[in-house]
């Protein structure tokens, strides 16, 4: 599962959530260091990725480096 805006606020909370049901989550987020204090906090398998869905360059860089399924992809607002 991707979580975009997952470094703050209710992108926070979804990304917990989903977490804790067991699920495999990655968090979309523009600020990396942001993203890593979130993933700490968060029990569970979360992994903490660059992503700024205002900058195309960046979404196609998510893109092309994303691996393997994709099930679910949560878009929260910033």
């Amino acid at each position: 599962m991707i979580v975009t805006g997952a470094a703050s606020g209710i992108g926070v909370e979804t990304a917990r959530a989903l977490a804790g049901t067991g699920a495999e989550v990655t968090l979309a987020v523009r600020d990396l260091d942001a993203g890593a204090r979130t993933a700490d906090d968060i029990v569970g398998d979360v992994h903490v990725a660059h992503l700024d869905l205002a900058d195309q360059a960046s979404v196609k860089a998510f893109a092309a480096a994303w691996d393997g399924p994709l099930h679910v992809l949560v878009n929260t607002p910033a």
